[in-house]
């Protein structure tokens, strides 16, 4: 397990330099010649001048007799790294002297102060600094009074988020109160702070659609700002979302931006670069390019020992082993973890901690030591699940799940992965939980080309439509002053008309159609499900036979054969079960690589017969590509009928969704190519099934419900035709 130091979580610089915050602008004049002129000295020079180079051109890059500005002691501190603390903070405080209570600079000071001791987790010396924070919150005029609260909330919840309470760090945000009509009047980087700290949140409870629409309007006022290290800091924190929300692609785009942009114009900023590389290693990571993430994570763990920054070196070393648990080097995982572990009860960073546990116990579990390894990673997952942080736990649960499953703890495998299912389902699956299906996915590129090509035909015969329109009323005033030719021409104009009407419906129900389509299988999507649940039949609750089924070790596919090889499977076995099922059946892609099939059928043998008919039909043959490869595929399937016998209740096609979609999980957790269903729950309650198959054991063994386990056929090994 790989984690990222984002914006407040452990890494090489206090909060206010992290991504997504940024840091203020270049000095002007003299100044910024002498910082360019530092940028092209030797590297090993400017590492050695580090932020005393940086004082050194602001105080003697001024005209004759002239004292840096505020501004430019204010870039000069910033620009410390987490070892000058010390020098940071008396800086700070003889600013702070200096500057007038109202004056916006002086809360800027405040604000840095607070950056620094919640980086140093010294909350005693932050909340010091509330009366004068106070000052600001009270103020009679409603704009700085506004700005005063935001500044004070955000610093109580980075002095929250570094305790790992995440409860708490919610509550600050939630007591700024500030109304559309004042976010709209805040400065941007002020702005840029107040949306950034709630997309952090977002982020780690879960909430990945929200993050990223903050993280967007960060990204806007971080360009307001005209701060290059602003915007790149922004560029990256939209990357980690991006990586979070499995769009590898995407969060690579990102990151490559926000490190040329960091290059071109903030190089002499290590701490932005160092989490830049730190996002482009667990994005490698995601994409198994394992090398190139080991030469990422290595140039940040060398400026981490620079620096002597403890917590980015047990983060890093944590990562490491992640990358040792994925070359299967399990020895030097467990090594690399351990390290990070005691340097994060040095450093008590709560975050690390559980980071290096769970990277000893899966390398454990993988030596063959399960019991001490799974206890290790269960340790690990509840840190997380104490701090809140759901997206992790989820994380964490998924990998346990896949170590168990090798190891051969079936049974710890099922338990992991069933709770596993119920967080996913929050973190990505809300069309499922809220409304079945309430959206569509978003098009791919083919199928917004093709809608776009028959929306400029639909475009064309309105406007032919218009025409005739057009004519139609000068044609009456021909009627008028010509009689017979008028009646002859209205008629002829009737007859343009009904055709381009006729064209026009041909055109909506060429629409329609490609709006319940897959554009890869032409099979039906999740437009298609919505209009069928919603038929009179089935308005009221499941009824009929549904079936989940989802492509075995699919990514082992891409991976092997390339996107185009892993499509041609998915057409394949699209035809394949159109062919497997009865005329009438629906067969729908729900998404990637899983598809549904609902039937009207509650006879449980018709069921048990169709889902025999489909591992069968996928598993004995290998699908032949392109090149000419055979390649051997296999599904795991979870279905069941409805109404369910002996069940007291309507079961929602919501709840029946996620009853397939368990027992799916449990097909793959119990070795794939099989098919599992739920045949009945004596005198259950439609609303108590979910909790009973997710304690699925005890349930059967108890009686409360009957599941049903179907082999598919061995596979037929591939190779090249």
């Amino acid at each position: 397990m790989a984690w990222l130091a984002c914006h407040r979580a452990p890494g090489p610089m206090p909060r206010e330099l992290c991504p997504g915050t940024g840091m203020p602008p270049l000095p002007r004049g003299p100044a910024r010649a002498i910082l360019v002129a530092l940028n092209l000295i030797a590297p090993s020079l400017r590492r050695r001048l580090g932020w005393l180079g940086v004082l050194v051109a602001c105080l003697l890059g001024q005209p004759a007799g002239a004292a840096p500005s505020v501004d430019e002691q204010l870039e000069a501190i910033a620009l410390m790294p987490a070892k000058a603390h010390p020098e940071a903070l008396k800086s700070l405080a003889a600013l702070r002297r200096t500057l007038p209570e109202r004056d916006v600079q002086r809360l800027e000071v405040l604000w840095q102060l607070a950056a620094i001791h919640n980086y140093e987790r010294n909350a005693e010396a932050l909340l010091a600094l509330e009366p004068e924070f106070g000052a600001w919150i009270h103020d009679p005029e409603p704009t700085r009074a506004a700005l005063g609260r935001l500044a004070w909330q955000l610093a109580l919840e980075g002095m929250h988020w570094g305790r790992r309470d995440l409860a708490k760090a919610n509550a600050a945000l939630a007591a700024v109160g500030l109304t559309p009509a004042e976010e709209e009047r805040l400065p941007p980087v002020w702005r840029l702070r107040w949306f950034a700290s709630r997309a952090d949140l977002a982020e780690e409870v879960g909430k990945l659609d929200d993050a990223m629409e903050l993280r967007l309007i960060a990204l806007r006022a971080a360009e307001k700002t005209e701060s290059p290290r602003r915007v790149a800091g922004a560029m990256n924190s939209l990357a980690n979302v991006h990586r979070r929300k499995g769009d590898s692609e995407q969060a690579r785009h990102w990151s490559d931006q926000a490190l040329a942009l960091a290059l071109a114009k903030v190089p002499s900023n290590e701490a932005l670069l160092s989490n830049i590389y730190l996002t482009q290693g667990t994005i490698l990571t995601d994409q198994e390019r394992y090398a190139e993430a080991a030469a990422a994570y290595e140039k940040v763990l060398a400026l981490a020992d620079r620096d002597q920054d403890l917590r980015t070196r047990a983060l890093m070393l944590g990562n490491l082993a992640d990358l040792g648990l994925r070359n299967k080097d399990y020895p030097r995982a467990f090594k690399l973890a351990s390290e990070a572990h005691k340097l994060a009860l040095e450093t008590k960073d709560r975050g690390n901690e559980a980071l290096a546990m769970h990277n000893m116990g899966v390398a454990q579990i993988a030596m063959g030591k399960v019991d001490e390894g799974r206890g290790r990673v269960l340790q690990a997952i509840q840190i997380e699940r104490d701090d809140g942080n759901v997206t992790s736990v989820a994380e964490g649960l998924h990998e346990l799940g896949e170590y168990l499953e090798r190891a051969g703890d079936l049974a710890g495998a099922v338990k992991a992965y069933t709770e596993y299912r119920g967080l996913a389902d929050t973190l990505e699956r809300d069309d499922r939980r809220k409304a079945v299906v309430e959206a569509q996915q978003k098009y791919d590129d083919d199928r917004k080309n093709a809608e776009r090509e028959a929306l400029i035909k639909a475009n064309e015969l309105n406007g032919a439509l218009a025409e005739a329109r057009r004519l139609q009323l000068a044609l009456w005033g021909l009627l008028l002053a010509c009689g017979v030719a008028g009646v002859a021409l209205l008629l002829n104009l009737s007859r343009r008309t009904r055709d381009a009407n006729r064209e026009l419906a041909k055109s909506n129900e060429v629409l329609a159609e490609q709006s319940e389509r897959d554009p890869l299988t032409g099979l039906g999507n999740r437009h298609q499900l919505q209009r069928l649940l919603a038929e009179p039949r089935r308005a009221k609750g499941s009824v009929g036979s549904l079936f989940l089924v989802d492509v075995d070790h699919f990514k082992q596919i891409n991976d092997t054969h390339g996107h185009a090889g892993g499509d041609q499977v998915l057409v394949e076995l699209a035809e394949r079960l159109r062919q497997a099922v009865r005329d009438g059946d629906a067969v729908l892609r729900w998404g990637g690589e899983e598809f549904l099939v609902l039937t009207d059928a509650q006879d449980g043998a018709a069921a048990r017969a169709l889902a025999q008919r489909v591992l069968a039909s996928i598993a004995s043959t290998p699908v032949t590509l392109a090149d000419g490869s055979a390649v051997p595929v296999s599904v795991s399937m979870g279905f069941a009928r409805f109404p369910l016998p002996e069940v007291e209740g309507v079961v929602s096609w919501e709840a029946a969704l996620e009853l397939v979609d368990q027992l799916m999980y449990r097909a793959k957790s119990h070795g794939r190519n099989q098919a599992w269903s739920l045949e009945s729950a004596p005198n259950a309650r439609a609303d108590d099934l979910l909790a009973l198959l997710a304690e699925a054991e005890a349930a059967v063994q108890r009686g409360a419900i009957e599941l049903g386990q179907w082999r598919g056929p061995a596979l037929v090994a591939g190779g090249t035709a």
